[in-house]
């Protein structure tokens, strides 16, 4: 498992544990080992780096020792199975088609309606994911980071605006959406099977990640956000366990959501 997937199962699984962990340190100021800021909790942590000469602390080892096995046995799950190669590719990728999709189909299931899912490449962090089983530590490699999704409403031409933008980056994990790449600019643009009006309001599902980058931009933009709390990872948490519990497996295709011009 990928030191940040490892990290994030912990912290929001065994929050609990963790944070006397992170506290502890903090409070002794251990020697040899790099002070760093922790955003999410506001506390100065120690990082240890590998060969640090640092000993051991018996009591912290003691304390993460009560939750090593059912970490593992936690991550081991068998969530779903995966019927086709999933690569993370541009400009349309089999991984960032999925992920929208199961994304925009899960919050749904919470009375949430978006026109279309948006997400940064940068958020996904495998490459691939083989046919076969899919076990719950490549959702957390494949979602390493605690990103949440956030609604974005926007008239078409803000839209069209932002199609350009992602036809100039060759690309953008997404859903509900698609158009063609014609000398770095987005044409021919749908949502759903209708072309896009450019005087109707869009609603679009972004990781806040994506959000954070362009928030001047959109502030100035966009009608309203909201933070619906929801986490990417959980929701693809809980398309795998819904297909599993269906025996549908994982497949995802290229669909030319979207294409170069010929």
């Amino acid at each position: 498992m990928s030191r940040f997937a490892c990290i994030s199962f912990i912290v929001s699984i065994l929050r609990n544990a963790v944070l006397p962990v992170c506290c502890l340190l903090a409070g002794k100021g251990i020697a040899g080992a790099q002070k760093v800021y922790h955003c999410m909790t506001g506390i100065h942590l120690y990082e240890l780096k590998p060969g640090s000469s640092t000993p051991q602390d018996t009591a912290v080892l003691q304390l993460l020792s009560l939750y090593k096995d059912s970490l593992a046995f936690k991550m081991e799950e068998l969530i779903a199975e995966n019927k086709t190669p999933l690569s993370k590719t541009q400009p349309e990728s089999t991984l960032g088609n999925w992920i929208c999709d199961a994304a925009r189909k899960q919050v749904s299931r919470q009375g949430i309606q978006a026109d279309i899912c948006l997400l940064s490449y940068g958020s996904i962090g495998k490459e691939y994911i083989a046919p076969g089983p899919v076990y719950r530590k490549d959702i957390y490699e494949l979602i390493p980071f605690e990103n949440k999704m956030v609604l974005v409403s926007m008239s078409g031409t803000v839209l069209h605006h932002l199609c350009d933008s992602i036809a100039r980056m060759n690309g953008m994990p997404l859903s509900g959406l698609s158009f063609t790449i014609d000398s770095g600019r987005a044409v021919r643009i749908r949502i759903g099977p209708e072309a896009l009006n450019e005087h109707r309001i869009y609603t679009i599902l972004v990781n806040d990640y994506l959000l954070g980058r362009y928030s001047q931009l959109l502030a100035k933009l966009c009608h309203r956000n909201r933070n619906t709390g929801l986490s990417l990872r959980n929701l693809l948490l809980e398309e795998c366990m819904e297909l599993q519990a269906k025996g549908v497996p994982v497949h995802q295709v290229l669909e030319k959501r979207i294409a170069y011009a010929e």
